[in-house]
């Protein structure tokens, strides 16, 4: 259902993420606490260089140690920070912090100024250097409404915070032309808009791919030839000194022939190990290098320690028995190792960018249904466009323009084929439009002059000529990319644990890895462990000690390199990623991972009554003229009252009032300078200098009487009628003028069809329900009566306050409830529910207070989105279950724990394949929630 005037677009507006609470911060926060929103901005960074939830604790730790900083979220997923801080706190400030912390890199993606005229945002081109900076914050110093001035060279803008917020066009003016005259090219800034963004983080994510599929390819180049030669030479080194040392008279000549194949073979393989170390490898040694500066510990220094320990001990032993002590005999090198963990780690990250591509998907698809230009016509000068014939001679010429030059008024044509390129209304054609990819409703629309329709949808055969109204970042499409982006940029609870395991989860891996070298080590030297569990070949030359050092290193490096606590990190992000993203497909739009993990939980709901059970299309059955009234007067108080109501029952009873108005030159009720105010669960007061007109409610409509006229507000005969009406389930509105009863007006909503369904099927998941509606007792009790709700589980002519009420007393039940109305007259509620649910809300898709928006009016979606949470919350639980059970079960046995009695082990190669298929088995199962589709009710 979209919006019917520019007042509903009034309620749209992006929610944010909710913020990170960091120990240590309380003084800031309460600090902010005092700060009004003038004062705050939200910043989005994209991030390049996190691989483990271990960079994000990092990251968030320091930024959230910002003085001014309110909070900072971190994602990994969407490799993007989204932070709340001081308006006066430079954005530079977060880019320093972040690239000091190690081999990250960070880029701003956006900028959000306080939503209001106290701050102006100019966009500047042309400087060049900090005296560019200088010259223009002097002069623009100069002006008396400018309180400060902040010129960035970076970002190319400049922000401005003024004294008085009511000039702010004329002061904006005096900005623009002060810039240009000094020569530089200055603009207003406009919010970007989510389609750009959007194309931002595919780019890096296609650069990301790239980059990990060349490291890849290089590796696999390399150590192809390592490991065949290394297995091919060691099965035939052992044969050749088992044979030499049967005969000691051959013992010299085999001696020399092995020493100098040794050699040759051992060159070899260093030769092409050392590329993909220093090459492929490098990014792990760089970050750990600079993580270990930074005094922290992430997956990147596991894989470098590991690698490191295999590469420095093989390069060693190579030096030492080829040119130090030329008898030894080497009976193991370790090059193939670190060729193969390079291999593999890299392997598995190419893997998983790929993966990560694919959970965003669905958000992406949604931000190329963006058209990338329109058809602007352009009115001939003095001639105001005619919509009444196909005479398009008021049309001076179509301009091709792009996309964000498109202004709100702007008439645009449509030509069948093409997308709707901006939110608008039609002026001129008709056609049928497929609104299915935003609203998740299969059936086409048909669209006529008057009627809405939404910037993406895609138009069937007809021609239209629409006139904008929201472009850029504020249509429809832009908003659910940002909310969608949003939701999936936060954290669900149950991820705070996983982040809480990857703080401590590295070190305890070093320590276990030391204490494994250690113990093998020390049960080496004291021959607790046999000589020939280590000791490969028999021989004169060879070192025990080296042997033993080779054979306890082995163990180690393979409990370094199979500890995984990337999929511990990914396990929960993933999942909500896709599970939003197909949400967003279905037109289920989930704000974030905490309502996504609550639903789930759901053991209540809570319905309002019009607009959600029922079809929120009420037609007047009846009304009845109190006595001694006229009806003129009666449907001229109607019509003023409800004008400008946006509630479903104001609309029908401003039609209703129209459509029985008497033509007349002459009205009866005279308003002048009067104004509307909607009384939440009580009706309409309309006051003007002559009239006070009220419409609602019995016991509001009688405020203006005294007891005596109160009392004789409703005649007998009138009672009579009222409870005939109410008999049927109807609705019935007062109407009064001043001290007189004007008359009443019965209305009736039909129930929605699935209401039933959606009833039982709660019922059938042991979910209680309830109505609790602002209307009549006999109404509400007619409803649940049809749809099978209990007669002790609803509750009528409550105020806003009673709902709220009633949803904190299921709380202190212990319920976990949810609330679902039409966000028109149910924010408190839909706020104090555990989740709020907006339904029908059409392009009213940022309803502040709803937890998941429903753009279909369909109820059947509460139970899809319920059971989308509950699918999702199943597969976080899943991934959970791997990547801790994993880590539990294969780290004692890369450690050597099966090793005395089955002679079992896991080489460090095989180890970096495990850790590279358990990260991708987090992300396939995370994808396969893509599958995911509507269940039947």
């Amino acid at each position: 259902m979209l919006p019917t005037s520019p007042s509903e677009y009034s309620k749209l507006r992006t929610t944010e993420p909710p913020p990170s609470p960091s120990a240590g911060d309380n003084d800031v926060n309460i600090e902010m606490n005092e700060l009004s929103k003038d004062q705050v901005s939200t910043i989005e960074l994209l991030i390049q260089g996190m691989t483990c939830s271990s960079c994000v604790s990092k990251i968030e730790d320091a930024l959230n140690k910002i003085h001014g900083v309110l909070s900072a979220s971190v994602t990994l997923m969407t490799s993007t920070a989204t932070i709340r801080y001081v308006s006066d706190v430079e954005p530079e400030t977060f880019l320093k912090v972040i690239k000091g912390l190690g081999s990250f890199e960070a880029t701003i993606l956006s900028i959000k100024s306080p939503p209001q005229n106290k701050i102006i945002s100019i966009d500047i081109e042309g400087m060049t250097c900090s005296s560019c900076v200088n010259k223009i914050e002097e002069s623009l110093k100069d002006i008396s409404n400018i309180h400060s001035v902040s010129v960035n060279l970076m970002l190319k803008c400049a922000t401005i915070h003024l004294r008085d917020s009511t000039q702010y066009e004329h002061t904006r003016d005096q900005v623009l032309d002060k810039i240009n005259a000094m020569g530089f090219t200055a603009s207003e800034h406009i919010e970007t808009a989510a389609q750009e963004l959007t194309d931002v983080n595919v780019d890096i994510h296609t650069q990301e791919i790239s980059l990990w599929k060349k490291r890849t390819l290089i590796a696999l180049v390399f150590t192809l030839p390592v490991f065949f030669v290394t297995m091919y030479y060691h099965m035939n080194l052992d044969k050749l000194f088992t044979s030499s040392s049967s005969s000691d008279h051959e013992m010299p000549s085999s001696h020399q022939s092995a020493q100098h194949t040794n050699f040759l073979a051992d060159t070899f393989v260093l030769i092409l190990t050392t590329p993909v170390h220093l090459y492929a490898g490098f990014h792990f040694h760089k970050s750990a290098f600079k993580t270990l500066l930074n005094r922290y510990a992430d997956m990147n220094v596991l894989i470098s320690m590991g690698t490191n320990a295999a590469y420095i001990h093989s390069l060693w032993l190579y030096i030492y028995s080829n040119f130090i002590n030329t008898e030894y005999i080497v009976s193991m090198y370790f090059f193939e190792t670190a060729a193969m963990i390079v291999l593999f780690q890299n392997l598995g990250k190419w893997l998983e960018s790929i993966a990560k591509q694919k959970t965003s998907t669905a958000l992406t698809q949604l931000a190329t249904l963006q058209s990338k230009s329109a058809t602007v016509l352009v009115p001939r000068h003095n001639r105001q466009p005619d919509f009444t014939n196909d005479d398009e001679a008021w049309i001076l010429r179509e301009d091709e323009v792009s996309i964000d030059q498109l202004k709100v008024g702007d008439l645009v044509r449509v030509r069948p084929g093409e997308r709707i390129p901006s939110d608008g209304a039609v002026a001129s054609g008709r056609s049928t439009i497929d609104e299915s990819i935003i609203t998740g409703e299969s059936k086409v629309v048909s669209k006529k002059p008057g009627d809405h329709v939404i910037g993406g949808t895609f138009n069937h055969e007809g021609a239209l000529i629409i006139r904008t109204e929201r472009v850029g970042g504020d249509t429809m499409l832009s908003q659910i990319v940002n909310l969608v982006r949003q939701a999936q940029s936060s954290k669900a609870p149950i991820q705070r644990y996983a982040d809480h395991i990857s703080k401590i989860f590295v070190p305890t891996v070093l320590a276990i890895a030391m204490v494994v070298f250690l113990s093998w080590l020390i049960s080496c030297r004291t021959g607790i462990v046999p000589t020939e569990w280590y000791q490969k070949i028999q021989s004169n030359q060879s070192n025990p000690l080296f042997d033993q050092i080779l054979f306890s290193l082995r163990f180690a490096m393979s409990v370094l390199v199979i500890a995984c606590p990337c999929a511990l990190g990914l396990a929960t992000p993933t999942a909500v990623m896709v599970s939003t993203g197909v949400g967003a497909q279905l037109g289920i739009l989930i704000k974030g991972g905490e309502p996504l993990e609550t639903a789930h939980r759901i053991t209540a709901v809570v319905f309002d009554k019009t607009g959600t059970l029922t079809q929120g299309k009420p037609n007047v059955m009846a009304h009845l003229i109190s006595a001694n009234q006229r009806q003129q007067e009666f449907m001229e108080c109607l019509e003023v009252a409800e004008q400008s109501s946006e509630h479903p029952l104001g609309k029908c009873l401003h039609a209703f009032a129209q459509s029985n108005l008497q033509d007349s030159t002459e009205r009866m009720v005279q308003c002048h300078d009067g104004s509307a105010r909607a009384v939440p669960g009580e009706g309409i007061h309309y006051a003007s200098r002559e009239h006070h007109i009220r419409v609602g409610k019995l016991s509001f409509v009688c405020r203006d009487m005294n007891q005596e006229q109160q009392a004789n507000a409703v005649s007998s005969d009138d009672r009579a009628w009222l409870d005939e009406q109410e008999s049927h389930g109807r609705s019935v509105v007062h109407v009064s003028i001043g001290d007189r009863m004007l008359g009443f007006v019965s209305m009736h909503d039909a129930v929605k069809s699935e209401s039933k369904k959606v009833v039982k099927a709660l019922h059938d998941m042991n979910i209680r329900t309830m109505i609790v509606s602002g209307d009549r007792k006999r109404a509400v009790k007619s409803v649940a009566k049809q749809i099978g709700i209990k007669k002790d589980d609803y509750m009528a002519e409550t105020l806003p306050v009673d709902k709220v009420e009633q949803i904190r007393l299921l709380q202190r039940q212990g319920h976990v409830v949810a609330m679902v109305g039409d966000g028109i007259n149910d924010s408190p509620s839909l706020a104090q529910a555990d989740v709020g649910v907006a339904i029908g809300c059409g392009s009213d898709i940022a309803i502040q207070s709803a937890d998941v928006v429903l753009v279909r009016n369909d109820l059947t979606d509460v139970i899809h989105a319920m059971h989308l949470s509950t699918t999702t919350f199943n597969r976080i639980r899943l991934n959970h279950v791997w990547a801790l059970g994993y880590n539990i079960l294969f780290i004692p046995i890369a450690s050597g724990l099966l090793y005395p009695f089955y002679k079992v082990d896991v080489p460090p190669y095989l180890a970096a394949l495990s850790m590279m298929f358990s990260t991708l088995f987090v992300m396939g199962s995370s994808l396969l929630l893509k599958m995911y589709k509507r269940r039947n009710i």
